[in-house]
């Protein structure tokens, strides 16, 4: 078991119940079991903050369990949302109208403890970025077997599905391999 483990595009994890988010949950689980306060939990996302108050709970479990004072994401809601009954043609519904000004402010400062958000402003000293273009000269054999990857494809997509497979440097087989 890991003592640190890094979730890159931890927005993808804002969804609890999911198998992702279950998953990572195990693993965080199985972290804290074995090495209590010394396991470490980084969450990185380019991504700007979830729009709903509730995608917040998911993460927050996994980096900080406990954290947002609520068991689950549907008592989050709860606590959080403002809903009203709405009547459809068979029955009444809840809609979500917004959500409780006041509480997700609270909520959104009580995540500044948890969560901070890195500015491109804040990288100056990344060195500028470098692109460099490297041409080789194409042989017969590699340009009769484009040719003949092009001409035998069922449609342009194919074609250009094999010719991208061909520059990657490696043809599959019909059975996969």
């Amino acid at each position: 078991v890991p003592h640190l483990v890094v979730f890159d595009e931890s927005a993808k994890l804002k969804n609890s119940g999911t198998q992702r988010w279950e998953a990572a949950k195990h693993l965080v689980d199985g972290m804290r079991a074995s090495y209590g306060d010394e396991a470490r939990v980084l969450l990185l996302s380019g991504y700007p903050t979830p729009l709903d108050p509730c995608d917040w709970w998911a993460q927050a479990e996994l980096a900080c369990p406990g954290w947002l004072r609520e068991s689950s994401v549907h008592h989050l809601r709860r606590r959080l949302a403002v809903i009203e009954q709405v009547q459809g043609p068979d029955r009444s519904y809840p809609k979500l109208v917004g959500w409780r000004e006041n509480e997700v402010r609270l909520l959104g400062e009580r995540l500044r403890g948890l969560v901070y958000s890195l500015r491109l402003d804040d990288c100056v000293d990344l060195p500028q970025t470098r692109f460099e273009e490297v041409r080789f000269p194409v042989e017969p054999a590699i340009q009769r077997a484009a040719w003949l990857a092009a001409q035998t494809a069922r449609n342009a997509l194919g074609a250009l599905n094999r010719l991208r497979q061909l520059s990657d440097g490696f043809q599959y087989a019909e059975d996969g391999e």
